[in-house]
């Protein structure tokens, strides 16, 4: 009879390293290795640092033009990083064409284009 091979417990699954391509700080939204996800602290290119991938409600800076509003998807387009970071502009609220998922609003935009959110844990 085979033995199944058993798995083994690494980490708790909440956060990812990855290698910085660019400058990032700590709370950042970030982009390295096929991941997204907000930097657990600040690194410079080469450095490895880990990644955010929980469930957990963060506030989100999505900048004057996107409209948001509760219950909302908002998106990334890794097409638009500037480093390992998004840039405002590629934020989008619109699926498809390559844009990955990165948090569901919990609440409207703020006057101060901030927003709160759930991150969308998920392959990039």
């Amino acid at each position: 009879m085979a033995t199944p091979t058993a798995a083994k417990f690494t980490t708790d699954g909440k956060s990812v390293d990855v290698r910085l391509g660019a400058t990032v700080e700590a709370l950042d939204v970030v982009y390295a290795e096929g991941w997204l996800g907000i930097a657990a602290s600040g690194g410079d290119s080469d450095d490895y640092i880990a990644l955010y991938v929980d469930e957990r409600e963060y506030i989100f800076d999505v900048g004057a033009n996107l409209p948001v509003n509760k219950g909302d998807i908002v998106y990334v387009d890794p097409t638009s990083l500037e480093g390992n970071q998004p840039a405002l502009a590629g934020y989008t609220t619109t699926a498809g064409g390559g844009v990955i998922p990165l948090f569901k609003a919990t609440t409207s935009k703020r006057v101060d284009n901030t927003v709160r959110g759930i991150l969308i844990v998920g392959e990039a």
